[in-house]
């Protein structure tokens, strides 16, 4: 729930364990054994179907539509892209 609250934010693995209170390793551990991925990827995909969901709905800017969904920079969203789309 804090991750898709705070999705345009800092939703890294030491904010979120600092929350938490547990150790960064830790929280990396149960996140992967549970969800079957890295908080980062989880996140990133998190934010790649928001732009996605976004473009859909708009004829916005893609930069103004990348960072409004999370992402830093729109390079930053056309490598996550890039990954995501060769996997």
């Amino acid at each position: 729930m804090y991750i898709n609250d705070n999705l345009k934010g800092d939703v890294s693995l030491k904010t979120i364990s600092k929350k938490l209170g547990y150790s960064d390793a830790h929280l990396s551990r149960v996140f992967k054994k549970y969800v079957k991925r890295s908080l980062p990827s989880y996140v990133n995909e998190l934010r790649y179907n928001n732009v996605t969901e976004l473009l859909k709905r708009s004829n916005g800017n893609i930069t103004e539509l990348a960072i409004e969904g999370g992402f830093n920079s729109l390079q930053t969203y056309y490598r996550y892209k890039n990954k995501y789309e060769n996997k």
